[in-house]
C-alpha cells in the first residue's frame, strides 16, 4: 500500500492519498509527505528532453531585463576576444527577452559574420534579416554592406578557383550599400565612406579580384 502511494505521488496530493489508504501514523505521513515535495520540486525544474533522433534539448534560461546592459557588454568583449560563437548566444538571450533591442540585433549580425568562414550561407540569410529589423534605415543599409563585404573576404581567403570573380561581385554590392547608406548618413558619420574606400583598396590592390566576364551575379563556392 505504501509503495502505491509513493507511485502515485504525481498524480494527487500525497496526504489526500495517505488518507485514503488508511495510513494514519504521522511519522510515517511526514516521511512520505516531505519525499513527494523534494520530487515535485525536481521534476519542475527538470530542463532537459530528447529528441526522436537522440539530441538534448534544453529549456533555455531569461535574463532578467535589468541585465541586458551588461550582456551586451559582454557580447561586445567576446566579438574582440574572437569569440563570436559565445557572442551569439549572449544577443540571442537579450532578443529572446527584447525581440527589438538595436544593439543585441547589430551585436548578432556581426557575430554571425565573424563565423562567415564555417560556413556561410544560412549564416548570410539570417545576418540579412536580423539588419532588415533595424529602426533606421541608414543602418539597414550600411550593415547590408557590412555584411556583403564580409562574405566577399571569406570567400576571397578561400583561394579556391573562381573565388576573385565571386568576391568582386560581393565586394561591389557592398560598395553600393554603403553608396545608399551614405546618402542618407548622418551628420558627421562618414562610417559608409570609410568601408567603401576599404572595399576599393581591396580590389584595386590584388589584381585577381576582378569581374568574370562570364558571370553577371554573385555566386558562392562552397
Amino acid at each position: 500500500m505504501l509503495a502505491e502511494v509513493l507511485s502515485g505521488w504525481q498524480t494527487a496530493a500525497t496526504a489526500s492519498r495517505l488518507q485514503s489508504c488508511g495510513i494514519r501514523n504521522r511519522r510515517v505521513c511526514k516521511i512520505v509527505t516531505a519525499w513527494s515535495c523534494h520530487a515535485r520540486r525536481a521534476n519542475a525544474t527538470q530542463i532537459v528532453r530528447f529528441t526522436t533522433g537522440g539530441g538534448v534539448v534544453f529549456d533555455l534560461k531569461d535574463l532578467a531585463e535589468s541585465s541586458i546592459n551588461a550582456a551586451l557588454e559582454k557580447a561586445e568583449r567576446y566579438r574582440l576576444l574572437n569569440e563570436p560563437e559565445d557572442a551569439e548566444s549572449i544577443c540571442r538571450d537579450v532578443l529572446a527577452i527584447d525581440a527589438d533591442n538595436q544593439l543585441a540585433l547589430i551585436n548578432l549580425t556581426l557575430s554571425l559574420t565573424d563565423q562567415f568562414d564555417a560556413g556561410i550561407e544560412h549564416r548570410y540569410q539570417e545576418a540579412c534579416q536580423l539588419a532588415a529589423r533595424l529602426a533606421s534605415e541608414y543602418e539597414q543599409e550600411y550593415y547590408a554592406g557590412i555584411i556583403s563585404e564580409r562574405r566577399a573576404k571569406s570567400i576571397w581567403q578561400r583561394a579556391t578557383p573562381g573565388s576573385g570573380g565571386v568576391a568582386y561581385g560581393w565586394l561591389r554590392r557592398a560598395m553600393e550599400a554603403y553608396e545608399r547608406a551614405e546618402a542618407i548618413r548622418p551628420k558627421n558619420n562618414d562610417d559608409a565612406i570609410l568601408r567603401w574606400n576599404t572595399c576599393a583598396r581591396l580590389i584595386m590592390h590584388n589584381g585577381a579580384i576582378k569581374p568574370d566576364e562570364h558571370q553577371s551575379t554573385p555566386l558562392e563556392l562552397e
